[in-house]
């Protein structure tokens, strides 16, 4: 799944609030995502996560439409 406007949002927000030097996060890879209320996403979003390795970054954020967002990627390699 590739995110909407409101979900590539949330999760420029969470990366402003929690690497706001761009720094703590090298070598990112293994992007994925999800709406939470989507089974079949939901679904590929844990095949993507158990593929990743090194550190690993998982979080659910609200978006601006009401809908929750599964928003992940591995980084450190």
């Amino acid at each position: 799944m590739e995110p909407n406007d409101v979900q590539r949002e949330a999760a420029a927000k969470w990366h402003a609030d929690n690497d706001p030097d761009d720094t703590g996060y090298e070598f990112c890879d293994n992007f994925r995502y999800a709406n939470k209320d989507n089974p079949a996403e939901v679904v590929a979003y844990e095949e993507a996560r158990a593929e990743g390795c090194c550190g690993n970054v998982d979080v659910e954020l609200a978006c601006s439409d009401g809908t929750t967002f599964l928003y992940g990627f591995n980084y450190g390699h």
